[in-house]
């Protein structure tokens, strides 16, 4: 499958020149493939996440979920869920807005690039090419968003794709009650 995606990768470079494509196996970086993976494409020059990816399995109650944290991580998810959060999920232009607003205000406040994935279009592209298999998730205090997650759903797995949070979301840990949210 590794030509079949040098070709495809090709072709798309062939025909719309520079382009952005973002790729999570699921394999481990020492694996074959992840190996083979690293020799062949290159790493995009602004980090994206953590460089790892986390499984959460959403087929548990979120007692049984929430038991696997760390004592670290439920400490956070309470302070984030005694924000007084109101949380609405969809693809919209409301959400796409709130979710870049917050994400230029995080980039600003980190001193570093916005993302082209993080981009207002880009975003907006793939909710319209998605439909319903894309969804933002945007926790709002007192009527203003703090908080907000996409996430892409493929069959039976989602995967995050872009999140931030604002000022008013890191004073109450608001990052931690999203991503439990979501998994609801």
């Amino acid at each position: 499958t590794l030509p079949l995606a040098a070709g495809l990768l090709d072709a798309l470079r062939a025909y719309w020149g520079a382009f952005y494509i973002r790729v999570d196996p699921p394999v481990a970086p020492s694996s074959i493939v992840g190996l083979t993976l690293a020799r062949s494409w290159t790493r995009p020059a602004i980090r994206l996440n953590r460089g790892m990816t986390v499984v959460l399995e959403l087929s548990d109650d979120a007692t049984a979920r929430r038991a696997r944290m760390s004592k670290h991580h439920r400490h956070e998810l309470r302070r984030g869920q005694q924000c007084g959060l109101s949380w609405t999920a969809s693809n919209g232009p409301a959400q796409v807005d709130a979710l870049v607003a917050l994400h230029g205000e995080m980039t600003r406040r980190k001193g570093i690039a916005t993302a082209p994935q993080a981009r207002r279009a880009a975003i907006l592209s793939l909710c319209s090419h998605f439909a319903d298999d894309a969804v933002i998730l945007v926790g709002s205090q007192d009527g203003r968003p703090i908080t907000a997650c996409f996430a892409r759903i493929f069959a039976d797995r989602a995967f995050f794709h872009t999140a931030a949070t604002g000022a008013a979301g890191l004073a109450c840990a608001a990052s931690y009650a999203a991503v439990d949210e979501l998994a609801e």
